[in-house]
């Protein structure tokens, strides 16, 4: 009878121990669900640098934050990544930019590329440090790639996000621009990470983001569905 009532007891801990676990991993995917947003922004405050780099790509926020921080003084020249990409450099110069303070290259094609050949204009030009400046969400991968292409280099970078407000980080999940973002970004940097880059990268999530989102779609459709008749 002793022996029994001690595997029983035994017994009874080891679940109680399992729930408790399971507890911990549903905690920390809630957790890890609701920070996601937030942990691909990457905002640090600019100091004096050497140059500013504005990737393309995004909205005209991009520029505009690279150009606020180099009429501030933070760098005396600006570089655009692929600048002939949306006339950024025609709308550089409008902002107020002489010509002789851009510097442009016109060959990247994804975020690794604007890495690769803004450093190889920084050795050029013999810059030394950057501020880097790129939309909010996209942060995250913009410092993955220029850190990767600059572990033997050691130019000292910092990250600051344009001021884009559209993008809202802590309900990402709420609105579906938002959560294509995020899902975009987050599939982007497990790309990068096993070397998929540019077009490739692009058609592979086109893919797999239609699929999600159609399947997001179908489950919206039932769940109205359900409602209707319900009543």
């Amino acid at each position: 009878m002793v022996e029994k009532h001690v595997v029983k007891n035994n017994m009874g801990k080891l679940v109680m121990l399992k729930y408790a676990w399971v507890l911990c991993i549903l905690f920390f995917l809630i957790i890890a669900f609701q920070l996601a947003g937030n942990f691909l922004i990457i905002d640090q405050k600019p100091k004096k640098s050497d140059v500013i780099i504005v990737l393309s790509g995004g909205r005209i926020d991009r520029l505009e934050r690279g150009v606020d921080l180099y009429k501030r003084g933070f760098a005396p020249y600006i570089i655009i990544s692929n600048g002939d990409e949306e006339s950024l450099y025609e709308a550089a110069l409008k902002m107020g930019v002489p010509s002789k303070n851009i510097l442009i290259e016109n060959k990247a094609r994804s975020t690794k590329d604007n890495a690769v050949f803004s450093i190889e204009l920084m050795r050029i030009y013999k810059l030394e440090s950057a501020i880097i400046v790129s939309s909010n969400y996209h942060m995250r991968r913009v410092k993955n790639n220029f850190e990767c292409e600059n572990k033997n280099i050691k130019l000292d970078f910092i990250y600051s996000s344009s001021r884009n407000n559209s993008y809202n980080p802590n309900s990402w999940w709420s609105r579906r621009d938002d959560l294509e973002i995020t899902i975009n970004e987050y599939l982007k940097i497990l790309g990068n990470y096993v070397g998929i880059h540019g077009e490739k990268a692009k058609k592979a999530l086109k893919t797999i983001l239609s699929v999600i989102m159609l399947q997001q779609d179908n489950d919206s459709k039932h769940c109205s569905q359900r409602v209707e008749n319900s009543f």
